[in-house]
């Protein structure tokens, strides 16, 4: 008995309105291979799109999940170092577009 045909239909997943992650996404003038499309959305509207192979693929979400495992360790630091900092900006940038409005 042969093998079932491979199915090579789209597979989008929209993670969150900032990311979306694409298999065998339409022809975006990239090679004819097996492709991971990562679409990334800033909070600005700029778009940055990454092609990937599987492999590629692979290594990318190994490499993120080894990062965030360090951060984690770390947490306490960059809460100190970076989150406070980050919040205070982030709530000038609040107060102000309260007033513009």
């Amino acid at each position: 008995m042969p093998l079932p045909k491979i199915i090579k239909d789209r597979v989008d997943l929209e993670v969150s309105p900032q990311l979306c992650v694409s298999l065998f996404p339409e022809d975006m003038g990239q090679p004819k291979i097996d492709i991971v499309h990562v679409k990334m959305t800033q909070l600005e509207g700029n778009i940055s799109d990454l092609f990937l192979t599987p492999c590629e693929a692979l290594e990318l979400a190994s490499a993120l999940n080894q990062i965030v495992q360090f951060y984690l360790f770390n947490q306490e630091q960059y809460r100190e170092e970076i989150l406070k900092p980050r919040e205070k900006i982030a709530s000038q940038r609040v107060k102000k577009v309260r007033m513009r409005t």
